[in-house]
């Protein structure tokens, strides 16, 4: 079997793909648990969004060798990624998390369809 890699530009494809399915709140309500959690955290459409720009700035600031291979991030190129996209060091740090925690998530899924990852 055809083993594959998850990268960085799948990460922000997929969420690319997410906001053209209209205004957040709209999508939030149709995940299950969602709407209660952005009622209860504060986390509005406009809040989502302003995070998914964060989340864009710091994707186009990495080069293509790091999109492909995210573990090439040390500490100097986080820094770099945070000064290029103009956001703080621990924006790119969170980018990182929910990067790795979508990845386990998508070979879960990948595992479960009796696929490799």
């Amino acid at each position: 079997m055809r083993k594959t890699q998850f990268t960085v530009d799948d990460f922000m494809s997929r969420l690319d793909k997410m906001r053209d399915f209209g205004p957040w709140d709209r999508i939030m309500r149709g995940i299950p648990g969602m709407s209660e959690l952005t009622q209860t955290g504060n986390v509005g459409p406009a809040q989502m969004e302003a995070h998914l720009d964060r989340m864009q700035a710091i994707y186009r600031s990495m080069t293509k060798e790091e999109r492909q291979n995210i573990s090439f991030l040390d500490g100097d190129r986080h820094r770099r990624i945070a000064r290029g996209a103009g956001v703080e060091l621990k924006d790119v740090s969170e980018f990182v998390k929910q990067f790795e925690m979508f990845r386990r998530m998508m070979r879960a899924v990948n595992q479960l369809r009796g696929g490799s990852n």
